[in-house]
C-alpha cells in the first residue's frame, strides 16, 4: 500500500535489530547503503547532535527466530512485512524503514525490496544524486518453497579451469571467472531466488582439493544472501578411481554441512 509522498535517504543509517543482531541482516543492509546510496547526496537534515550517531534515516529490523538455520525454510520464513514512514513532525526526526519477519531470510527478502523501490534522480548541473523511496507499507511472501538458479556446466565450463602449477587455486584469470560466478549468485538474490543449482566437473583427483574450496567459497557466499546451494557434481568414472571418488564424496558432505541437505550426482 502506498501512502503517497517520497522520503529522501542518505549515506548515514542508524540500524536496530531486535531481539539481537544477525550479521547476515546487518551485511545485506550495510551492502543496501554502500551500492545504492554511496556518493548520494545527503538529505536537507539530518538527526538532531544530540544523537549519538547523527544519521539520515533509520533502519529497524526485528526478527521472530534471527539464528534460524538456512536449512528447512518454509515459505512463511521468507515472508516479511516492510514500512517507509516519513519523518515525525518534531525536529530532527527522520525517515523511518522497518522490517518485521519471522528469520533473517525474510529480512534479507525485505531489503532487497526495498533497494528495488529506491528512485535515483540525477542534477546534471550541479552533480548532485538524490536517493528517493516511496511511503508506503508492505506484506510480501514467496508463492513456492523452492525457487531456484541453474548455473550449468555446458555453459560456464571455464568457472572451474584452475591455474596450472600455482598454489593458489583462485589466481590468475581464475579470479575473475569466479567472480563472474559470484555475480550470478548477486543475480539469483536480487530475484529472491534460494536455492543455487550449481553444476561442477569433477575430472581429475589431482584438483580435488582445488575444487572442494572453491564451492566451500560458493557456498557460503550464497548463503550470506539466502541462496542454498545444491550442487550437481559431474564424477569422471573413466579417469577418476573408485576410492578417490568415494574420498571427494566424504569431503564434499564435510565442505556443505550446516548449508545444502542434497547433492545432485551424475548427469542426469
Amino acid at each position: 500500500r502506498r501512502d503517497g509522498g517520497r522520503v529522501q535517504l542518505g549515506t548515514a543509517c542508524l540500524c536496530r535489530m531486535a531481539p539481537a543482531p544477525a550479521l547476515l541482516v546487518k551485511g545485506a543492509a550495510q551492502r543496501v547503503v554502500s551500492d545504492m546510496l554511496r556518493g548520494c547526496t545527503p538529505p536537507p537534515s539530518a538527526a538532531a547532535a544530540t544523537e549519538p550517531f547523527p544519521h539520515h534515516w533509520t533502519l529497524h529490523v526485528e526478527l521472530d527466530r534471527p539464528l534460524a538455520p538456512l536449512r528447512g525454510r518454509t515459505a512463511a520464513d521468507e515472508s516479511y512485512h516492510l514500512a517507509v514512514a516519513p519523518p515525525p513532525p518534531r525536529a530532527g526526526g527522520v525517515p523511518a524503514v522497518r522490517v518485521r519477519s519471522p528469520t533473517p531470510w525474510g529480512a534479507l527478502h525485505a531489503l532487497t525490496t526495498l533497494r528495488h523501490l529506491m528512485e535515483v534522480e540525477h542534477t546534471v548541473e550541479t552533480g548532485e544524486v538524490r536517493v528517493f523511496v516511496p511511503v508506503c507499507e508492505i506484506e510480501d511472501g514467496p508463492a513456492h518453497r523452492h525457487r531456484a538458479l541453474v548455473v550449468p556446466f555446458a555453459r560456464d565450463a571455464h568457472v572451474l579451469e584452475y591455474a596450472v602449477g600455482g598454489t593458489d587455486p583462485f589466481e590468475g584469470t581464475t579470479r575473475m571467472e569466479l567472480r563472474e560466478l559470484l555475480q550470478w549468485i548477486d543475480i539469483g538474490a536480487s530475484l529472491k531466488l534460494n536455492v543455487l543449482h550449481w553444476e561442477v566437473m569433477a575430472k581429475d583427483e589431482n584438483r580435488f582439493v582445488h575444487l572442494l574450496d572453491m564451492i566451500k567459497v560458493v557456498a557460503g557466499y550464497a548463503a550470506r544472501r539466502g541462496l542454498q546451494l545444491m550442487p550437481q557434481v559431474h564424477l569422471d568414472h573413466a579417469r577418476v578411481p573408485a576410492p578417490a571418488r568415494a574420498l571427494f564424496l566424504r569431503n564434499l558432505a564435510r565442505v556443505l554441512q550446516g548449508t545444502s541437505p542434497l547433492v545432485h550426482l551424475g548427469p542426469d
